[in-house]
């Protein structure tokens, strides 16, 4: 790997051709900042990677690596660039394989970071959006948007902000921000920090960002969006209402749950929210469950024991005790 000072680690899989290729085209055209690698990790991908990138593979031999595994996950994908890197590498980017870059993005990026800040994230168009996420959350005026107490402006750095809220709470409770392929942050603060493997639907991140806020960085962000998110395979949305895995995730979820309720010390408050969602979320399961059954997927209910163990007091809930 060369010496430069930044990795953009990708994790890949998809089913559809030419969306790798269009992301990693727009982290290697980015502008006024070139001291950086790109890791791309082949989650066991249906198409592999080395297929859809042999031009620039061959173009960008110094630059571009690509490194094999099985289908593991994102998070375990994006562990396995961290783990690649030297002690020596100064920045970590995350960019996901169907998303692209603004070319102004680690500019941007390094320009607030090199003003002390431990970690940098973007405003993004979401798939479909001609209006970014933070706009948008104003206009419909989002009980999560983001607030005037929670951002000081930079000077000199159009548009670029210092968040000054609790980010572990927002991350949690109160409407997470932070999205990978939006994120770069000093990695020799956080060399150890890794995205948790046993969350393959929901969570992984989450935690990966709440461990970071506990430590207390400090934050810089930009309004403009720098992040087009695409269309490709999406674990998450793909695990949505009616899906074969919705049942999984909530159980991702509630494992996730519990996991910040026995793991992190909470506030009352939070407690409190916490509560509410491990009850959201078991009623979901129970909707989710009956949608199956009305549908003759009777097979479903063998993922009442896997909510079991996620929740510990689920069997008590589910027969309205």
């Amino acid at each position: 790997m060369g010496d430069v000072s930044l990795s953009v680690i990708i994790p890949f899989y998809q089913r559809k051709p030419g969306l790798l290729i269009r992301a990693v085209r727009s982290a290697l055209t980015q502008k006024d900042f070139d001291d950086f690698d790109i890791i791309v990790v082949d989650d066991g991908s249906p198409r592999a990677a080395s297929d859809e990138l042999a031009p620039l593979l061959q173009h960008y031999p110094e630059k571009l690596s690509v490194i094999l595994q099985e289908n593991l996950g994102p998070g375990m994908a994006r562990n396995r660039g961290l783990d690649h890197l030297p002690k020596t590498r100064k920045y970590v980017a995350f960019l996901d394989s169907d998303d692209t870059w603004t070319p102004d993005h680690l500019k941007n990026a390094l320009s607030v970071l090199h003003r002390g800040y431990d970690f940098y994230f973007s405003n993004l168009y979401h798939v479909g959006r001609n209006i970014s996420a933070f706009d948008r959350e104003q206009k419909i005026k989002f009980p999560n948007r983001l607030r005037p107490h929670e951002m000081t402006a930079l000077e000199g750095l159009p548009e670029k902000y210092e968040f000054t809220g609790d980010m572990f709470d927002r991350i949690l409770f109160s409407g997470n921000i932070l999205l990978p392929p939006t994120v770069v942050y000093d990695f020799q603060k956080f060399p150890n920090q890794r995205f948790q493997p046993d969350y393959h639907y929901m969570g992984e991140d989450y935690l990966f960002f709440a461990d970071i806020a506990l430590a207390n960085p400090r934050y810089g962000f930009s309004w403009t969006p720098e992040v087009h998110c695409g269309r490709g395979v999406n674990i998450f949305v793909n695990s949505g209402w009616g899906s074969q895995h919705y049942l999984d995730r909530l159980c991702d979820e509630m494992r996730f749950r519990r996991y910040a309720e026995n793991t992190y010390s909470l506030t009352p408050e939070q407690k409190d929210k916490n509560n509410q969602v491990i009850r959201r979320i078991r009623e979901d399961f129970k909707k989710g469950l009956l949608s199956h059954l009305k549908r003759g997927q009777f097979h479903k209910l063998a993922k009442i024991p896997k909510m079991q163990k996620s929740d510990g007091h689920f069997y008590k809930s589910f027969s309205g005790q």
